[in-house]
């Protein structure tokens, strides 16, 4: 399953890569484009749009987390549990692991000491790992969707 969001829902497609959900920021004029293939394709466009697609999912929250919210029933059935926070935040590409001795220069000294485990985004470079950053996005994934803490 992917997500195509219209370019003004780009922060509540940050939310969906959280998720782990396979999330495009689109114009609306190239959506057609898109969903042409067998793959399952959702679209988010928001309350300013002209004539959305067909089928498109209209978002009318300002706020990201009111945005998030107001999809959750869309996308709850599509979130895998062991595909939360797996994918780059920013470039929507899968992270894959990292040695930890390819990261030592690239991320904070303490963190380097402290964190073991390392992923990277292979589009942009971006590095990741599980810390107080990941505590709160997994705290605002609980919230938002109703997933429990444990099952994250």
């Amino acid at each position: 399953m992917r997500c195509i969001c219209h370019p003004s829902l780009r922060r509540f497609a940050r939310y969906l890569r959280m998720l782990g959900i396979d999330t495009a920021c689109l114009p609306e004029e190239t959506w057609t484009q898109m969903a042409t293939g067998t793959e399952k394709v959702i679209f988010f466009t928001n309350g300013s749009s002209v004539s959305p697609p067909e089928g498109a999912y209209r978002i009318t929250a300002l706020r990201v987390r009111d945005q998030a919210r107001e999809a959750r029933r869309i996308v709850h059935p599509y979130i895998c549990r062991e595909q939360i926070l797996s994918r780059c935040l920013d470039c929507n590409d899968t992270l894959l692991p990292v040695a930890r001795n390819e990261v030592e220069h690239k991320v904070p000294e303490h963190v380097f000491h402290e964190i073991d485990t390392f992923t990277s985004c292979p589009s942009c470079g971006k590095i990741y790992w599980r810390g107080t950053h990941s505590a709160a996005m997994e705290s605002l994934i609980s919230d938002i969707f109703g997933i429990p803490p444990e099952d994250l």
